[in-house]
């Protein structure tokens, strides 16, 4: 047997958000799992040793520059975006896929019918899709793939392929395959989760990530109470679908707006952040909160904007997840 092919189950969490055919910009969370094909060493008799590739898949993934991770997906073919500049003169699609265009901390406007957003380049992801290909799960997995085996060639100009370098003996070969896997709190007395996405921008975070304006989340809502019913994932639900598709905005970073629009703007380690929002419940929901909008003040949030509701169940607490295993809890 010359060749083989290992697998890696649901690696890590890539939390992202998308922009869609509207224009809308929308939180995601997947767990990527991997199919690793090449030959097998004739020292050690396996692919590429557990530890060293799942390492290099993970890194890879969050980089900094060019990953997917906390990243703000931008899709040709699909995003609704109608103009893209750099330095205030208009670009192209193309030019900013280009590794020698711009350096990555440049700052980038894209705008669509509902919003503009400038930030730093690499807040973005660029993803050019093939005819036809939509935001799904499926053909998340085929960009992640196609990028990954891009830098196991050495074909991605953006990345050092040294780590990669070493397995080229091996003519690695990856497949990934994008599922939703909730770790959710195992309580007898908290209801079944209801999912909800949401995005937002957290700039005085230590993560380098969690700093990028409009990153988000797939996460999910949990009702706990001292006798369950029927009625507490009817609740569920409620909360989940109000909350569904929301941008949270800290009220600190807010310079401006209108009766049609807010606009935000502040300065993290990386850079500059700004946005111009279009309010439409349809099209574009916002929530300006007096706090920051880290999941500790989400979760607070929801306790009072749904209070009534929770009280008419007999909540005990409730569960809000940033993402799909971690999140804040909250007694009622």
């Amino acid at each position: 047997m010359e060749r083989s092919t290992m697998f890696l189950s649901e690696m890590t969490i890539v939390d992202h958000a998308y922009i869609e055919t509207t224009g809308t910009v929308i939180g995601g969370s997947w767990n990527p799992s991997f199919l690793v094909s090449g030959k097998i060493d004739p020292v050690e008799k396996v692919v590429v040793d557990f530890s060293t590739i799942k390492k290099q898949v993970k890194s890879y993934i969050d980089d900094d520059n060019v990953g997917f991770d906390h990243k703000l997906w931008v899709i040709d073919g699909f995003s609704g975006v109608t103009s893209y500049e750099v330095d205030g003169k208009e670009c192209t699609f193309d030019r900013l896929m280009d590794p020698d265009f711009i350096c990555p901390n440049t700052p980038v406007t894209i705008t669509t019918p509902v919003n503009s957003i400038t930030a730093p380049k690499n807040a973005f992801k660029f993803i050019k899709a093939k005819e036809g290909q939509v935001y799904n799960t499926e053909t998340a997995g085929l960009w992640m793939a196609e990028y990954l085996n891009e830098i196991f060639a050495c074909k991605n100009p953006m990345i050092d392929c040294a780590l990669a370098h070493n397995n080229l003996d091996q003519d690695i070969e990856v497949v990934c395959k994008n599922t939703i896997n909730v770790h959710a709190y195992a309580d007898p007395n908290v209801a079944p989760v209801q999912y909800f996405t949401y995005t937002h921008g957290l700039k005085d975070s230590t993560s380098w990530g969690c700093q990028n304006l409009g990153h988000g989340h797939l996460s999910f809502i949990q009702i706990e109470t001292a006798e369950p019913t029927h009625l507490t994932n009817n609740v569920t639900f409620k909360i989940a679908e109000a909350l569904n598709n929301t941008t949270f905005i800290n009220k600190e970073n807010v310079v401006g707006g209108s009766d049609d629009y807010v606009s935000i703007d502040y300065r993290s380690g990386r850079g500059r952040f700004s946005a111009k929002y279009l309010k439409s419940d349809e099209l574009n929901k916002l929530v300006v909160l007096d706090t920051e909008t880290t999941i500790e003040f989400l979760v607070d949030y929801i306790k009072e904007t749904f209070a009534e509701e929770l009280s008419s169940i007999g909540a005990t607490g409730i569960y809000v997840s940033e993402g799909l295993s971690k999140g804040a809890y909250i007694d009622l």
